[in-house]
């Protein structure tokens, strides 16, 4: 589990708590990250979360790792085409999406278990 290698105990934060962390991890994206990226709006549901997913676009000549470290100050764990780390506390996940498929792996990300079905 990556939040043990981090050395971080598991939480969950509030729709509100999760809100205003989301916000900052945008203020950093918005300056450095030449991309398209957002949240998916899985959250409508939800009132509780357990960690902030981000899908980016993913262009090959783009160093996310080196991106993460310097803005995030980690050095995060990478599978496949997702790069994990700590922020603030919480684990920030990010999902790296082929250009063309940007909005529809947004799309798929948003309705949680019921995307896996259809």
């Amino acid at each position: 589990m990556l939040l043990k290698k981090w050395n971080l105990r598991e939480k969950r934060l509030s729709r509100t708590d999760y809100e205003s962390l989301k916000e900052r991890v945008f203020e950093i994206l918005d300056k450095e990250f030449p991309y398209k990226y957002c949240v998916p709006p899985s959250y409508r549901e939800k009132e509780t979360f357990g960690d902030v997913d981000v899908v980016c676009e993913n262009y090959k000549d783009f160093d996310y790792k080196r991106f993460i470290e310097k803005e995030f100050g980690y050095i995060p764990h990478k599978n496949d085409t997702v790069y994990s780390f700590p922020f603030e506390g919480f684990q920030i996940d990010m999902i790296l999406a082929d250009p063309n498929d940007f909005y529809t792996t947004v799309n798929y990300l948003s309705y949680n278990d019921c995307s896996n079905l259809m």
